[in-house]
């Protein structure tokens, strides 16, 4: 792509000097132009990221917001986790398995744990026409200290390697919304 890409770019630059140079451009180039621009605009809208970005300024020290992003007895309350998901802690390696109705699985895996820092959990669905890299589509969680504070930053995506991403962007906008105020409000009320 990156190729063809450079190649466009010196044929319109090209294009450009000579239209400078003599003032017009013959049909023929005229033509090549307006097809190169409409090519570029089509590639330039297709790799546009659709990733979610969100923050939350929580009123508890890095460890208790940790607690509600691993427990699984916090996760239920801001995310769902299947009926029989075991107790333990959620660490690097950890999967969440949802059946699909249409035969197929989401499957979530924890890819990156760093205590109180970061926690990025890939997302995979069996079903997805295109198989990104594993953590190209995923949930990142990070926080930032902030005195007895912790920032919460959260990031989902990239949802345009898939088809129809912008259908789960537009989901995963609504669910950082709302996830993020489930987490501050338990990391603040925890003892």
């Amino acid at each position: 792509m990156k190729k063809y890409r450079f190649i466009y770019q010196f044929k319109l630059k090209r294009q450009i000097k000579n239209l400078l140079q003599t003032g017009s451009l013959v049909d023929e180039e005229l033509h090549g132009t307006i097809c190169l621009i409409a090519y570029l605009k089509g590639v330039l809208q297709l790799t546009e990221q659709l990733i979610v970005r969100d923050e939350i300024l929580i009123e508890a020290n890095s460890q208790k917001v940790w607690e509600v992003l691993t427990k699984p007895k916090y996760v239920a309350e801001w995310d769902e986790l299947p009926e029989n998901y075991p107790n333990e802690d959620m660490t690097e390696g950890s999967k969440v398995i949802w059946e699909l109705p249409n035969d197929g699985q989401s499957i979530t895996k924890i890819i990156r744990a760093v205590v109180q820092k970061e926690l990025k959990i890939a997302l995979n669905v069996s079903n997805w026409e295109v198989k990104p890299n594993e953590g190209d589509v995923a949930y990142n969680y990070q926080l930032k200290e902030k005195g007895e504070s912790t920032l919460l930053r959260i990031e989902i995506g990239d949802f345009s390697l898939i088809k129809d991403g912008k259908m789960d962007y537009d989901a995963s906008v609504e669910f950082a919304s709302d996830s993020k105020q489930i987490i501050k409000k338990l990391s603040e009320n925890l003892d």
